[in-house]
């Protein structure tokens, strides 16, 4: 089989670059809100260092261990900002030259990333006519990607299945959008937030809040404990308060997008995607303290909407096989999507 990337050169088109424009500043806002955590966090490490070296003797080998958290932290935000510049560079430079490459074929086979080649870390391929297309990354992303790797990918259509490939003319492995001509196109429908609207879209952050509240209240309640504990460590409240701290940050950076349509309600508008399923995606995804994570994605219209997530894999294995029509239902403000439901096919 050729590898050679093939295809027609031609400008990218405007409805593709308001996409990719819009994902630039998704990319960049969620660059920066890791940048200020960094930041915020080698701050907090200096600080509590020169407290512990201060409340001693204030001598250079107490005042060490200050130094050397102050350089680990610079060296940290550093690494986070030029992470920050080199994720958006691609991306970028699509923009800047205005010039794509439009593959076009029929699928040798549905299976974009076997389940066998994903534990090896496979790429995925798309097989046109003979010619294999190996995809390294993909724009626009969403929030339904982010912190995602890929398990298996397949086409919601049969092989020999025509389908349209736009990468960029720069990077051959840099893909920008999937169109399947034979699949009827989606339809957007644009209307009011109605109260079942609202009731989804809160109730994920009121969950969070409720079970914050709950261990927020524990944290609280030690520290009031040991105010009344003069002989214990002072140590012990300041890591329950800087506990509860990183905690309330957690609600609200998380939980961040629903709070903010929620105070600005009469600019959100409920968005309505309908249409056939173009490909399927198993992902992992690492949830922190709570482990790993897996999400069950579509693509539809091109994009990537988040359907499904579960603590095992084999709990969205069966969703692989979803074919036909669907619809996803989002809270929309500005570039911002928040998920509210989906109805699958019977």
């Amino acid at each position: 089989m050729s590898t050679s990337p093939g295809g027609r050169q031609q400008m990218l088109s405007p409805e593709l670059r308001h996409r990719l424009q819009a994902d630039l500043r998704f990319q960049r806002a969620t660059g920066t809100a890791w940048l200020l955590g960094v930041a915020c966090l080698a701050l907090a490490a200096t600080a509590f260092a020169a407290w512990l070296g201060l409340r001693t003797v204030g001598t250079v080998p107490t005042l060490l261990p200050m130094f050397v958290t102050a350089v680990a932290g610079l060296v940290a935000v550093i690494a986070t900002a030029w992470h920050r510049r080199r994720r958006t560079a691609a991306l970028r430079a699509v923009l800047a030259a205005g010039q794509v490459v439009v593959l076009e074929g029929r699928l040798d086979t549905p299976d974009i990333l076997p389940a066998t080649q994903a534990s090896g870390r496979g790429l995925r391929v798309y097989a046109l006519d003979g010619q294999v297309h190996r995809i390294v990354a993909e724009s626009p992303g969403s929030d339904a990607l982010l912190g995602g790797v890929a398990q298996q990918v397949r086409a919601a259509v049969e092989a020999a299945s025509a389908v349209r490939l736009v990468v960029s003319a720069g990077h051959a492995q840099h893909l920008l959008q999937v169109e399947y001509p034979g699949l009827p196109p989606a339809q957007l429908e644009s209307t009011p937030m109605d109260a079942r609207d609202w009731a989804d879209l809160m109730a994920r952050p009121r969950a969070a809040l409720g079970a914050a509240a709950w261990l927020g209240g524990a944290m609280l309640l030690g520290l009031a404990v040991l105010a009344g504990l003069p002989a214990v460590s002072g140590g012990f409240s300041l890591w329950l308060g800087a506990g509860l701290a990183v905690l309330l940050a957690w609600l609200l950076v998380v939980r961040a997008p629903a709070w903010w349509m929620w105070l600005r309600r009469a600019q959100v508008r409920g968005q309505t995607i309908r249409g056939p399923i173009q490909e399927m995606m198993l992902a992992r995804r690492y949830q922190g303290r709570q482990g790993v994570e897996y999400a069950l994605l579509a693509r539809l219209d091109g994009r990537w909407h988040l359907l499904q997530t579960a603590a095992t894999a084999s709990a969205l294995h069966a969703g692989l096989d979803l074919r036909g029509t669907i619809s996803v239902r989002y809270a929309v403000l500005g570039d911002r999507h928040v998920l509210l439901r989906y109805s699958a096919p019977l």
